[in-house]
């Protein structure tokens, strides 16, 4: 079943942030979401550029004066529909 799941980088420095978002979708599997928000504009461009190169798809992408917010997820390769009961 497909989770999802959040990440606040707000009080976490860098490189500490990026590396910890990298575990984070390390972690993901098929279906998996990942929320993720902070404050620092380097680390969305970095971030921005590690999603691009991991094998999640950028679903959604915010930024205003107060921070920013990613969403990813892990597509479903083999194809596997959530089940609703």
């Amino acid at each position: 079943m497909a989770g999802k799941y959040s990440l606040n980088l707000n009080d976490i420095p860098w490189p500490l942030s990026l590396l910890d978002c990298n575990r984070a979708l390390g972690r993901l599997v098929d279906g998996d979401r990942l929320d993720i928000r902070g404050h620092d504009r380097d680390v969305f461009d970095n971030l921005v550029l590690i999603i691009k190169k991991a094998p999640v798809r950028l679903i959604e992408s915010e930024q205003d004066q107060n921070g920013f917010k990613l969403l990813v997820e892990k597509p479903d390769y083999a194809g596997n529909k959530k089940q609703t009961v």
